[in-house]
């Protein structure tokens, strides 16, 4: 299978693992509604350290050097590569500081409301609340899929690095789709509205993946549009590592002593020694 095929493959990939993760969290969360959830709690703490350190040893070991290593072909310059980095980086922050700006915008619209006490308006505002809930955490959320998808879309080296990121990928964005299902019907218990909305967040992926397969070609403008991409789309991976990730799950409850530090150092290992393997290879 060559490279592009593998992008089309990995498209399909994409979409399906993040549906089953969803209709999984979904089944989850009704089944352990009226049931002790510290046994999910649990594997989910092990699972989202675990994922820390696979996106932290896939940035370093990946996406940087392929990306820094398209932009210098171009510009034969190294540093255009960390300033369009930056940009990414601080691009996602002011999306997300936006959603973020939005949501508290329709708390206070809420809270006004049920200081009125008007009894229609108040349940009209809940819902639209819930309603802007899910769509400024889908929009926030489907950007980060989205760049993530022109990642992989975007990539010019062989099959077997492509299978590496897509796995870190699919697994980062399969807990994701998991633990943010779970984190939306806390609240929202309308399973098809929350479906509707986490189905749109899945189909960024394999948009990202087709934008990135459309300017992965030999012009030298693609060539250029797909460095800068590329690029932007890690300095967002940056945050999704540092910001989302590692830095909430350093803070959480401890298990016991270390073990979160362990837990990440773990997932950072398995693509450190997959990445030094696949090179000691070729």
């Amino acid at each position: 299978m060559n490279l592009e095929d593998t992008k089309y493959v990995s498209m399909i990939i994409l979409l399906a693992s993040n549906l089953i993760m969803i209709l999984i969290g979904i089944c989850l969360q009704r089944f352990l509604l009226h049931r002790n959830g510290n046994v999910l709690s649990k594997i989910q703490y092990i699972i989202s350290c675990l994922t820390s350190g696979i996106l932290l040893g896939t940035l370093l070991m990946i996406i940087l050097p392929n990306s820094l290593e398209l932009v210098a072909h171009q510009w034969y310059t190294i540093n255009m590569g960390y300033l369009l980095i930056g940009l990414g980086f601080f691009l996602i922050c002011i999306i997300q500081e936006l959603t973020n700006l939005f949501e508290l915008y329709l708390s206070k619209r809420q809270n006004k409301n049920e200081q009125e006490k008007l009894v229609d308006s108040s349940v009209t505002s809940h819902h639209n609340h819930q309603l802007g809930h899910i769509v400024t955490i889908v929009f926030a959320l489907g950007t980060h899929n989205f760049f993530d998808g022109i990642l992989i879309g975007g990539q010019t080296k062989d099959t077997a690095t492509l299978w590496l990121l897509l796995g870190a990928i699919c697994f980062h964005m399969s807990l994701l789709a998991f633990s943010v299902t779970l984190r939306l019907l806390i609240n929202n218990k309308n399973y098809f509205q929350v479906f509707c909305a986490m189905s749109i967040w899945s189909i960024m992926g394999p948009i990202g993946v087709f934008i990135g397969l459309l300017v992965s070609s030999d012009s030298s403008e693609l060539n250029l549009i797909n460095g800068i991409l590329q690029c932007l789309s890690a300095g967002t991976f940056i945050y999704i590592t540092f910001i989302d990730m590692i830095r909430d799950d350093l803070m959480k409850t401890k298990l016991c002593p270390f073990i979160n530090i362990i837990l990440i150092f773990v997932g950072f290992l398995i693509i450190v020694l997959i990445s030094l393997w696949y090179q000691h290879a070729h």
